[in-house]
């Protein structure tokens, strides 16, 4: 879904940003994490949503087991039953934008080019959540971040007494 893949992506973001500060924030392991984690999300997303926008999760799988078998009964549920990827990712059981059985060829060109552009801007929302992540938590297990500066104050506050 369109609608939620930013918010997904952006939580992500803060999560690795907190993990490679506790656990590899030496400088070469923290790039390594933090670049490798980042992007296998990313190509995740990308994998998952494109074959899902674009209806090829019925010929992704291996063996018996499809990709179609997962996002199906989720299709169902959200948009109704027989419902498409592509309807399913456009409007997200909130809007109408599509019906329901629509493909990416019954889009308009400035309905596809807003769909490029979102997957375009992937790697940008989890980009947002390092950025936050680092922020809030400090990049360094001894950096404090905004988080911690607070309890760090309070602290010290009472020190001051």
């Amino acid at each position: 879904m369109f609608w939620i893949d930013p918010f997904l992506l952006f939580g992500i973001g803060l999560l690795i940003a907190l993990l490679a500060k506790h656990f590899f924030y030496s400088g070469m392991r923290e790039t390594i994490w933090v670049l490798g984690g980042s992007l296998a999300v990313i190509f995740i997303f990308w994998f998952i949503a494109i074959a899902m926008f674009c209806n090829f999760d019925k010929q992704i799988g291996i063996g018996d087991f499809t990709l179609n078998r997962f996002t199906q009964p989720i299709y169902d549920m959200v948009e109704g039953p027989g419902s498409t990827g592509t309807a399913f990712m456009l409007n997200g059981g909130i809007w109408e934008i599509v019906p329901k059985t629509a493909t990416p060829a019954d889009l308009t060109p400035g309905w596809m080019f807003l769909c490029i552009l979102m997957f375009c801007l992937y790697p940008v929302y989890l980009w947002f959540g390092l950025v936050l992540g680092r922020i809030l938590f400090g990049r360094k297990p001894w950096h404090l971040g905004l988080i911690g500066f607070a309890k760090a104050f309070e602290a010290e506050s009472y020190r001051l007494e």
